[in-house]
């Protein structure tokens, strides 16, 4: 009556100084079928440490970076703040800043931007990550939470620099082909998103056919996470067709 075996333990590379957070899930269907699974979580847990300030290198590539993108928040945030007060100075309202498309897209990068520098505080100052003893062998350290907390921090980094990509359409008017580019795309703006709607309906009644056909069996397709993933990539032209053969050659 086993519904899952999983499997959990933490790894070390020296020569990186990081750790890996490893999972293996074997579940077993209803149907019988063994469905295999594996989490591998990286992180380093050192970060902001006096030891690592005397390195020229470590300043110079991982410090300074990031100490300057800090003060370049604070900046843009006075800077947005300025701009709200003399808004709401002359016009007696906040309405007229958020008419401005750019406006809310300054709103959002401040958002992210928020949100990324709390994470990595919060990770700094996590005290699972300073109590961690890697030298503690009578007990099994529990590292998972402080894993994904880390893989928190690079996802919304990631999901910054995409809003600073939206927000670097703003300078295409400082050139006339970019300029006349962006005109294009903000008057086909109503037709593309219904294109998009259309679109990512007619792909999800895909998701949902190829989850129940081949998921069961198939590892590609074991949730709808990895189905999305799969015939996204199908569209590309790779795809494993031995894999969904195996499983339902007509399909």
């Amino acid at each position: 009556q086993t519904r899952a075996v999983i499997i959990s333990l933490n790894l070390y590379n020296g020569n990186y100084n990081y750790y890996c957070v490893s999972q293996f899930l074997i579940e077993f269907t209803p149907g019988g079928s063994l469905v295999p699974s594996a989490t591998n979580k990286i992180m380093s847990l050192d970060l902001y440490e006096p030891a690592d300030m005397v390195r020229v290198n470590t300043i110079l590539l991982r410090y300074v970076p990031e100490f300057l993108t800090y003060l370049g928040a604070l900046a843009y945030a006075l800077n947005f703040l300025y701009k709200t007060y003399r808004i709401r100075k002359v016009t007696k309202s906040f309405r007229p800043l958020l008419r401005d498309a750019w406006n809310v897209v300054d709103l959002m990068m401040l958002f992210m931007l928020g949100i990324t520098i709390f994470l990595r505080v919060s990770f700094w100052l996590s005290p699972e990550r300073n109590n961690f003893d890697p030298f503690i062998s009578d007990r099994y350290q529990e590292m998972s939470g402080l894993a994904s907390q880390y893989n928190y921090i690079f996802t919304f980094d990631a999901m910054t620099v995409l809003v600073l990509v939206v927000k670097a359409l703003k300078y295409f008017a400082l050139q006339k082909d970019l300029m006349l580019l962006q005109k294009t795309l903000v008057q086909a703006i109503s037709d593309l998103m219904t294109f998009i709607a259309i679109l990512v309906f007619l792909f999800f009644g895909f998701i949902i056919m190829g989850y129940n056909i081949f998921g069961m069996q198939a590892a590609g397709f074991k949730s709808i996470t990895d189905t999305l993933g799969t015939l996204f990539l199908i569209l590309l032209g790779e795809f494993d067709y031995e894999e969904m053969r195996a499983v339902h050659e007509t399909w």
